[in-house]
């Protein structure tokens, strides 16, 4: 996935979050079939212990944020 990063005003919080936790977690923002824009959702890359990756969901980016900050890392 290539970010592109206006380096006039600074990188986003989604960029910034995804920087943190690029090598742990993939980031994005769903679609919805309308065209509209959904939850920003995160997916573990390495799940442990062959579990399922866990996957947070949240309605703002700084809400994600607070849910991967309180995840064991």
């Amino acid at each position: 996935m290539v970010i592109a990063v206006d380096t006039a005003h600074g990188p986003s919080a989604a960029e910034v979050l995804a920087a943190e936790f690029g090598g742990e977690w993939e980031i994005w923002r769903e679609m919805r079939p309308d065209g509209r824009h959904g939850d920003w959702i995160a997916r573990q890359l390495h799940a442990e212990d062959g579990t399922e990756p866990l996957e947070l969901r949240a309605p703002t980016i700084s809400t994600l944020a607070r849910k991967l900050h309180g995840v064991d890392r």
